[in-house]
């Protein structure tokens, strides 16, 4: 599991779905520096660990959800993660 900290709002994910977001920042990984930094953050995770925590910057969260949102199909398990995200970053413009 997965326990990201968005700017003070934690949303817990499964390991299948931390999987796909690595795979997916490492993708889009030199897009921004946000994205970056994402990218090589998720990368140094030991996902076999019973419980990883993950504080997030805000260019971070915001890579996230650019991220989930240019995802045609994000899985299942990642609804409340993008429904955060979009929640707590509206509300900082």
């Amino acid at each position: 599991m997965l326990e990201l900290d968005l700017i003070g709002r934690k949303v817990s994910i499964g390991e299948r779905e931390a999987r796909w977001l690595h795979a997916r920042a490492t993708a889009t990984g030199g897009s921004s520096l946000g994205s970056r930094d994402l990218a090589t953050r998720l990368a140094g995770l030991d996902l076999t660990q019973p419980v990883q925590r993950l504080a997030l910057s805000r260019p971070e969260a915001r890579a996230l959800e650019r991220l989930l949102d240019a995802s045609a199909e994000p899985p299942a398990g990642l609804e409340e993660l993008q429904a955060s995200l979009a929640d707590l970053l509206a509300r900082s413009d």
